[in-house]
């Protein structure tokens, strides 16, 4: 495939972590910010109490994912804006996201009861750690979404403080309330909190900060991702999982090292994290898109490129995973790119899509088989806009590609029925207990 991968990652996962916290946010841009702010905040009130590193580590990435099981911009918008009374649904399908994902099992926990109180009684049979981080986040989200974006947020601390205090007599911690208090007392804390720039403070003071990721850690990140992006609708829920797949086949058969392949792989699974921007009636509408439908689409590979071009480390995969519409000959989106600026492995990762989506159920029509999906390849490549080597590459392994990619959508739809099933009888307890 000629030029070398490189393939010795090492991100800094506060910073991967504040790219995907950015991403779930895109659709909504009253709401931009919030899950940083959560975080400033529980890091301030973590500050005060003095927590031990290990559960610093914890409550900022719980805090900054906190709304991760709201799939829909609208369903984040009405938690924000305070118009569900009903907040349990989201915080078990949180819990459940991070649950299927390595490592973040504690930050589940803490999601699970991140809306409970002591008045409630859900916190009673809970070990303290968890209890005190799901509180801190709880009192956060609720002082960020009574600010008022519109006023002097200096003009607003006094009312911040006495709904605090009210909230202490039955449902938060007393000591938990106290170092709110006494953080609030500090001007520059709610100055801070509302600055443009508050992504990079939050950088550049996470307990996160110099934890490196290599590549395995990087795709342990990159799975979780595929979900929160993927499970907002039935027809998109495996296919990041899908191009991730097909991407590491056709990287085995173009005689990639399995090293690279994992960095292919992380690529497809990370490709479509811009689509966060596109509202959710789109992604399900029953037809084809209008030209002003299909205007909003077309942003979300730029905002791939964007959100992944910000964390150190990553090096070119940013390009290949965003540059999966561009065509060889420069008519793709959304730098309109030619054949010369596609490198092999932003030419596999377009190749992987275009058969993963053409071979999978959209709203508007039905999966195509072999026939249907080599055929759009073929026509593809004979108009000069994907590699023709690697549409031949696809043709003569279709059997082996098709049936890996398969199992692979089998299993992240059983991912997301797991996600979006009833909190019922398996699911109360269960759920209780994550």
């Amino acid at each position: 495939m000629g030029k070398r991968l490189d393939v010795q990652l090492e991100v800094d996962r506060a910073q991967l972590l504040l790219c995907m916290s950015e991403a779930m946010e895109l659709a909504c841009p009253t709401l931009a910010g919030h899950q940083k702010r959560v975080a400033f905040i529980a890091g301030e009130i973590a500050a005060v109490l003095d927590l031990p590193e290990v559960l610093r580590r914890r409550l900022f990435v719980a805090a900054l994912l906190h709304d991760v099981g709201a799939l829909s911009p609208e369903e984040k918008m009405d938690l924000y804006a305070s118009k569900v009374e009903e907040c349990d649904t989201h915080c078990i399908r949180g819990a459940r996201l991070l649950h299927q994902v390595d490592g973040f099992g504690e930050e589940g926990r803490v999601l699970r009861l991140h809306h409970a109180t002591l008045r409630d009684g859900s916190l009673a049979d809970v070990d303290e750690d968890t209890a005190r981080l799901a509180q801190i986040v709880h009192l956060s989200d609720l002082v960020d979404r009574a600010l008022d974006r519109g006023r002097y947020v200096l003009h607003q601390a006094d009312t911040m403080c006495d709904m605090a205090r009210d909230l202490a007599r039955c449902d938060f911690e007393v000591s938990i309330v106290r170092a709110f208090l006494e953080v609030a007392r500090r001007e520059d804390f709610w100055l801070q909190m509302v600055l443009p720039t508050l992504g990079q403070h939050l950088e550049a003071i996470s307990p996160c900060r110099g934890e490196m990721l290599d590549a395995c850690g990087v795709e342990v990140h990159a799975g979780l991702v595929q979900g929160m992006v993927d499970f907002r609708s039935s027809f998109t829920a495996a296919h990041s999982a899908g191009v991730a797949e097909a991407a590491d086949a056709l990287g085995g058969y173009c005689d990639l090292s399995p090293e690279r392949r994992v960095v292919l792989r992380i690529a497809g699974l990370l490709h479509d994290l811009g689509k966060m921007a596109v509202p959710t009636s789109i992604l399900e509408k029953p037809s084809g898109l209008t030209k002003a439908e299909f205007a909003f689409m077309r942003q979300h590979t730029f905002h791939t490129y964007r959100l992944l071009r910000g964390v150190d480390g990553l090096g070119g995969m940013a390009a290949w995973a965003a540059y999966h519409h561009e065509k060889l000959d420069g008519s793709g989106y959304p730098f309109h790119l030619e054949g010369r600026a596609l490198d092999p492995q932003a030419r596999i990762i377009g190749v992987a899509d275009i058969f993963t989506a053409m071979a999978e159920d959209r709203p508007y029509r039905k999966g195509q088989g072999r026939e249907g999906v080599l055929r759009v390849l073929r026509d593809e490549c004979t108009t000069g806009r994907v590699d023709g080597e690697l549409v031949e590459t696809v043709a003569e392994s279709y059997p082996d590609m098709v049936g890996r990619v398969l199992d692979a959508q089998h299993a992240a739809r059983s991912r997301f029925s797991d996600v979006l099933q009833p909190a019922g009888e398996k699911g109360a307890k269960a759920d209780q207990s994550t």
